[in-house]
């Protein structure tokens, strides 16, 4: 296999695990959500990036500060991982370009 080839497989392999690792963290963030909605906690979306509002949540609803704290998480996580996943598709789009 000439070294295109192989290039074009590692993109594809890279490619493969990083919209993986992306879809699992999506399910996470679905799972806890769902499992806040049935405990009846909510609360602004916006409130997962200030620390002065999630505190005031995790007071509000004291039995489901782990709940929290882990689909802040999982969201945080899942919104990074999307950033990387598109950074990365547009360089493996542009590698792609150039090779062909």
């Amino acid at each position: 296999m000439e070294s295109v080839g192989w290039i074009l497989l590692g993109i594809a392999i890279l490619f493969a695990g990083f919209f993986g690792l992306n879809l699992f963290f999506r399910i996470k963030v679905v799972r806890s959500y769902r499992k806040l909605r049935r405990g009846g906690v909510e609360f602004a979306g916006s409130a997962i990036f200030s620390e002065e509002a999630m505190r005031q949540i995790k007071e509000q609803y004291p039995d489901h500060k782990a709940d929290i704290e882990q689909f802040a998480t999982y969201l945080r996580m899942s919104i990074w991982m999307a950033s990387v996943f598109i950074v990365v598709t547009i360089i493996f789009g542009s590698v792609l370009m150039y090779y062909r």
